[in-house]
């Protein structure tokens, strides 16, 4: 099991969620062609100003099936990709879950 965290500060991601999540799966999809997504729940938290892009991947990655969670969270031209990336399924819908409460724990703060 791996979490990956990657961060990012440009001006170049586009005015949105959708925008910034088309292009990333335009690179997904060049880097990993036979991966699986889910359809992407897009959320926005108003009272800290960020939106969400959350998603599971199956990918074939030199012969072992992985499977991945990925949060995209986006706010102004800051990027936060949070990845959990396993061979084993067991997490793989924790990981979803626990992402999607990462939006509403911080409209609590």
């Amino acid at each position: 099991m791996m979490i990956r965290v990657m961060y990012s500060e440009s001006s170049n991601y586009g005015d949105s969620i959708y925008e910034f999540y088309d292009g990333f799966k335009d690179g997904l999809d060049k880097s990993a062609p036979n991966a699986k997504y889910s359809e992407p729940a897009f959320l926005k938290n108003d009272k800290n100003n960020f939106e969400v892009a959350i998603f599971n991947m199956t990918a074939n990655i030199s012969g072992i099936t992985t499977y991945s969670s990925q949060a995209i969270i986006k706010s102004e031209n800051e990027v936060l990709i949070v990845s959990y990336l396993s061979e084993s399924k067991e997490l793989f819908e924790y990981y979803y879950y626990e992402f999607e409460n990462i939006v509403w724990s911080a409209n609590r703060v």
